[in-house]
């Protein structure tokens, strides 16, 4: 084996009796292992010595065969590198989504961003049209490998193909548009298809039915014709989603089905008590206010299949909101989690978001389950609740937590410790 270290810097470890669990913090792949080959891969992090260099700290041949097989699974999953690494820094943010207004065509009762149906504001946008292209100007300065239009509804804006072609100008990578759909046109479907690499499109419901209680009638046919439109015009990455809660959570089966016979892929989220969500919450999540969020099905799957939590918000993606201010992350609007407003983004504070070194990254490391005071020795706790921002929630509902917990913790103690 060539020379490898361990990366540690990027490493989350779980102990268990005599096993650990240790797992990558940005792929969120892992692997358990006994403790002994621990200690000596310790070892070699602390002394600063390639990890193949210890190999003879086993005496037994099989051993020193089984230990060589874990280093070359660490490899796979991206805990080896060719030389010591103290310090992660990013190049790049990958993603970066762009709410270019916070008006929309339609209501839906769950709308974290409480997108604005305000006829005051049918002309008005809070970013006018170069504003916008000043923000796309930083944005792509942050070298992302993506960058999704959304909204709100991005296409009531007058000026949207102004934006869509401007950011077609000056940025040669993977350009996504969220949206809709209703208010794409017959005859902008060729621009759209054959100038974006995907379209994500919110739809909530498997037929006219199910979709009109959340979206009002007419919009489920008009959505799924768009789709064949865009279909026929060779756009292939198609995904449509649908918010979940309790009141129906019963149809997943036949959304997943809807998507199946398109060609789409369907994209399930939880209900978030955010935005109208926090006026509507009894309808998604009952009277028990209890935010369930994972399913008897989420971990029936293979057991290598669950990932270890790896959101790393912030440095995997931005969230640029409608007014210019910056979040992590879409799910996380709240101050503490504001990096600063777009326009104002200079090279000093691209090298600060870069390094993770601002205020909001030490406040979203906070509420991560391996740092939350109840959760730190739970022998679990990198496979709960993946998402920083579902915990940040839950935080502040006691019953919710307690429920998620009891709910969750016994069946990956199962899964994760004792299945193999």
């Amino acid at each position: 084996m060539k020379k490898r270290y361990f990366l540690n810097e990027i490493c989350d470890t779980v102990f268990n009796d005599k096993k650990v669990i240790l797992s990558n913090q940005f792929t969120g792949e892992w692997i358990k292992i006994p403790i002994e080959c621990y200690k000596v891969i310790e070892y070699s992090f602390k002394k600063r010595i390639p990890v193949n260099k210890v190999i003879h700290a086993f005496r037994d041949e099989e051993d020193q065969k089984y230990f060589i097989q874990v280093l070359c699974r660490l490899e796979k999953i991206g805990l080896l590198e060719k030389e010591i690494i103290d310090d992660i820094k990013v190049d790049f943010i990958p993603r970066v989504i762009f709410s270019i207004t916070n008006r929309c065509n339609l209501n839906c009762d769950y709308c974290c961003v409480t997108a604005s149906l305000d006829k005051k504001l049918e002309y008005e946008d809070v970013l006018k049209t170069e504003d916008v292209k000043k923000a796309i100007d930083k944005i792509v300065t942050l070298n992302p490998q993506q960058i999704v239009l959304s909204g709100g509804e991005p296409l009531i804006r007058k000026d949207f193909f102004d934006i869509f072609y401007y950011v077609k100008g000056i940025y040669d990578e993977k350009l996504t548009l969220a949206t809709n759909a209703t208010l794409i046109r017959d005859e902008d479907i060729k621009t759209i298809a054959k100038n974006v690499y995907s379209i994500e499109i919110s739809l909530d419901g498997f037929d006219e039915k199910t979709c009109a209680k959340v979206r009002g009638k007419g919009i489920f046919n008009r959505v799924i014709e768009v789709v064949k439109l865009l279909q026929e015009n060779d756009l292939e990455k198609i995904s449509l989603s649908m918010v979940v809660g309790n009141n129906n959570v019963q149809y997943v089966d036949k959304f997943n089905e809807l998507n199946r016979k398109l060609g789409t892929k369907a994209v399930i989220r939880n209900f978030s008590k955010l935005g109208r969500g926090e006026y509507n919450f009894e309808k998604y999540l009952g009277e028990k206010n209890i935010e369930h969020y994972i399913g008897d099905d989420d971990l029936d799957i293979d057991i290598m299949k669950i990932k270890a939590n790896s959101c790393q918000a912030g440095s995997s993606q931005l969230f640029v909101n409608y007014d210019g201010n910056v979040f992590l992350c879409p799910l996380l609007q709240y101050e503490e989690f504001k990096i600063g407003n777009i326009l104002d983004l200079n090279d000093d504070l691209m090298e600060k978001i870069l390094e993770r070194k601002l205020p909001s990254f030490e406040n979203f490391e906070k509420v991560k389950t391996k740092n939350i005071l109840y959760c730190k020795n739970c022998k679990v706790n990198t496979f709960c609740t993946g998402c920083p921002a579902k915990m940040y929630t839950l935080l502040k509902n006691k019953e919710a937590f307690r429920y998620n917990c009891e709910f969750m913790k016994d069946k990956l103690m199962y899964k994760i410790w004792e299945s193999f």
